[in-house]
């Protein structure tokens, strides 16, 4: 027996007087599926949304695999006349295996021209969340290894910023977080990653997944929550200057236990 956890949110808004949450689907513990629509337009914020979400089982080879897929689709995204994009398109898709301690976990997502100020961005990805590290465990131990530590650490947000440039509140958030975990001999339970190496072009500043818009706020592109026990995707999350909110969409999460759950490898936290 399996309990699922998926959800797929299109957009999101935390800013005052404009709170909303968009095309939202998720599942039940028993799986099945979810999918909504949203077409949205006010106070310079505008789009198109699906998301759906997915939990089915399946045997193969004689053993049983518990699947979760959730995904999302953002079309003509239009914020504050400032950012734009055709179509923002993310899945995430993972997968438990009768016997095992944790699910693997793959991510695929699609930037559609976005573009800030009329400029597109270039934006260079990096698949090691889903081929290299599919499990939390697999990065913890590539961690605790001197060898491979480098790796690991090249795909945390905030990996770029310096003590002058995390010069917001949310940028020295990422900026400590990447520090502290450096200094650690283990990966802390939680870890922030982005599968975005680097972002160009418009000649704005940016710190591998972040990217700075003057009068505006940091976009930061490509974030991953990464738990023993779950992943969340945050495709684009836009923190507005001086605190005054964020945006975020193309967000999704998936995972779940065996039940009744087994133990723990000890290398987890």
């Amino acid at each position: 027996m399996y309990f699922y956890h998926g959800y797929a949110i299109g957009v999101g808004s935390t800013i005052k007087d404009q709170q909303f949450t968009e095309a939202v689907s998720a599942l039940t513990v028993g799986g099945g599926t979810s999918a909504a629509d949203s077409k949205f337009n006010k106070n310079g914020i505008s789009f198109e949304a699906h998301s759906e979400v997915s939990g089915y089982w399946e045997k193969r080879n004689g053993l049983y695999y518990w699947v979760t897929k959730a995904s999302v689709t953002i079309k003509n995204l239009k914020i504050l006349n400032r950012i734009t994009s055709d179509a923002i398109k993310c899945d995430l898709y993972s997968e438990f295996r009768g016997g095992d301690y944790e699910s693997a976990t793959a991510i695929d997502a699609d930037f559609g021209n976005l573009q800030v100020d009329g400029t597109a961005l270039k934006i260079e990805k990096t698949d090691a969340l889903s081929e290299d590290y599919p499990t939390f465990s697999g990065a913890q131990l590539s961690f605790q290894d001197s060898f491979s530590q480098p790796w690991v650490l090249d795909l945390l947000v905030g990996r770029r910023l310096t003590d002058e440039t995390a010069n917001t509140d949310d940028l020295r958030a990422a900026f400590d977080a990447y520090s502290e975990q450096k200094a650690l001999p283990k990966l802390k339970p939680a870890v922030v990653c982005s599968f975005v190496e680097k972002i160009s072009g418009g000649g704005f500043k940016s710190w591998g997944p972040i990217v700075a818009i003057p009068n505006l706020g940091n976009l930061y592109l490509g974030e991953v929550i990464v738990w023993p026990w779950m992943r969340c995707l945050t495709t684009f999350r836009l923190e507005l200057d001086s605190n005054k909110g964020s945006i975020c969409g193309g967000s999704a999460g998936a995972n779940g236990t065996g039940f009744p759950p087994g133990g723990v490898p000890p290398d987890w936290p």
